[in-house]
């Protein structure tokens, strides 16, 4: 019964944070593509596309759905000051697009776009491929290298709210 509580809470914050975002003037919004404070999903998923353009629509917004999850749907103080949209902390053992760490172990970008290319550059040092049909099997996949200790099921039923909410704003 929580868990359904929690998922519908979730739902209703996502619409009512695209409605927020909504209502902020286009021009502003695409003059700070990169700004974190102005990012809406739809924004983010075009972000992906420019950067990961080797993969289909339904990889892409799978990793937007990713970053809605970890960010809170970029509402995050972690997203909002240190450019990171994944979560991710500061990577010991391999290449990484991060310029700093945070006082919390999490990594530092320039740019929401950094954030994007250091989180290839993840599934390349796992020899993974990002190509994925659904949030379930991504959310599986980075599962296997303990990227959050979340369970599962709740990640991967987070994920999925986000993903159809991304779906109905794109499609």
């Amino acid at each position: 019964m929580l868990g359904v509580l929690f998922l519908l809470l979730l739902v209703l914050f996502v619409i009512f944070r695209y409605r927020k975002n909504k209502t902020k003037s286009q021009e502003q919004i695409n003059e700070t593509t990169e700004d974190p404070e102005l990012m809406t999903p739809v924004k983010f998923y075009e972000l992906v596309s420019d950067r990961l353009p080797e993969l289909s629509d339904e990889a892409r917004m799978i990793i937007t759905a990713h970053a809605m999850h970890e960010t809170g749907v970029f509402s995050s103080r972690v997203f909002i000051e240190d450019n990171n949209a994944f979560g991710m902390h500061y990577p010991e053992k391999r290449e990484t697009t991060a310029i700093a760490q945070d006082e919390k172990g999490f990594s530092v970008y320039d740019t929401v776009s950094s954030s994007v290319d250091d989180l290839k550059l993840w599934f390349d040092f796992h020899n993974e491929n990002m190509e994925f049909s659904r949030p379930a099997s991504y959310a599986a996949k980075i599962r296997e290298y303990e990227y959050y200790t979340d369970s599962y099921a709740t990640y991967a039923a987070s994920m999925k709210i986000h993903y159809e909410s991304l779906k109905r704003l794109i499609k």
